[in-house]
C-alpha cells in the first residue's frame, strides 16, 4: 500500500466520520425539539389534573342518577 492509498482511505474515513457527525447533530436536533414539545404537553396537562383535582364542585355524586333511569 503505498502513501497515496493510506492518504485516500484516511480522507474516505473521515469524509464518512462527518457525515456521520452531522447525521447525528441533525438527529439530535429534533429530539431536542420533541423534547421540549413534550415538556410543554406534560405541563399542561399536570395543570388541567391539578385544576380537575381542585374543582370537585360540579360533579356531585348525590345528585348524579345512575345510568339505568
Amino acid at each position: 500500500m503505498t502513501e497515496q492509498d493510506i492518504v485516500e482511505r484516511l480522507e474516505l474515513k473521515l469524509a464518512y466520520l462527518e457525515k456521520a457527525q452531522h447525521d447525528m447533530s441533525d438527529i439530535l436536533i429534533l429530539q431536542q425539539r420533541e423534547l421540549d414539545s413534550l415538556k410543554v404537553r406534560l405541563s399542561r396537562l399536570t395543570d388541567r389534573l391539578n385544576e380537575a383535582e381542585g374543582d370537585t364542585s360540579k360533579f356531585d355524586p348525590d345528585k348524579e342518577r345512575p345510568p339505568h333511569y
